[in-house]
């Protein structure tokens, strides 16, 4: 299965080149330009997304929260037109994986998805069967909340699953 990558470029295309790479490197690419387009694919299930903070109109960081809130599991490179030292510490703070500018070769932005997503391979989990990466990331972020003293509160409908989870992180 191809990997499915979410490039969200400006309506400039300035990430052309990475494109052209990410298509013949046998990854499925959805291609948004701009902000409105990207909104538009927030339902697609990706596997990474590249963001470029030099989208008009998108608010540079708040567009990246708006990303992970859509995808909170899924790994995000962002790539901007000049060295924030402050932007990208935020931006790693929020949970991006990367922060690049966008004069990086195309080559090595190819390169950090292919590593990202071979890093990102799930893991088998003890008690639960699934091939849905995000529920495999959601298992391994929740072992990290199990080896904590907090206290945890889990919502939901009736039949989705709290009591396994409950259980999963008690154990």
């Amino acid at each position: 299965m191809r990997p499915k990558v979410l490039l969200i470029d400006s309506p400039q295309e300035e990430l052309r080149e990475l494109a052209h790479l990410l298509l013949a490197g046998d990854f499925e690419l959805f291609w948004a330009r701009g902000k409105d387009e990207a909104e538009a694919l927030f339902d697609e299930d990706v596997d990474f997304i590249v963001l470029n903070l030099e989208i008009p109109h998108a608010g540079r960081l708040k567009f990246l929260e708006k990303c992970l809130f859509a995808f909170p599991l899924t790994p995000i490179l962002i790539l901007s037109a000049r060295a924030d030292l402050e932007e990208a510490v935020k931006a790693a703070k929020l949970g991006a994986l990367d922060y690049k500018l966008l004069t990086s070769r195309p080559e090595e932005l190819v390169e950090i998805i292919r590593t990202a997503l071979k890093d990102s391979s799930p893991p088998s989990q003890d008690g639960f069967l699934t091939a849905d990466k995000r529920v495999s990331h959601l298992l391994e972020r929740l072992k990290d909340v199990a080896k904590s003293q907090a206290t945890v509160l889990i919502t939901g409908e009736s039949g989705t699953g709290k009591e396994v989870l409950a259980r999963f992180i008690h154990q």
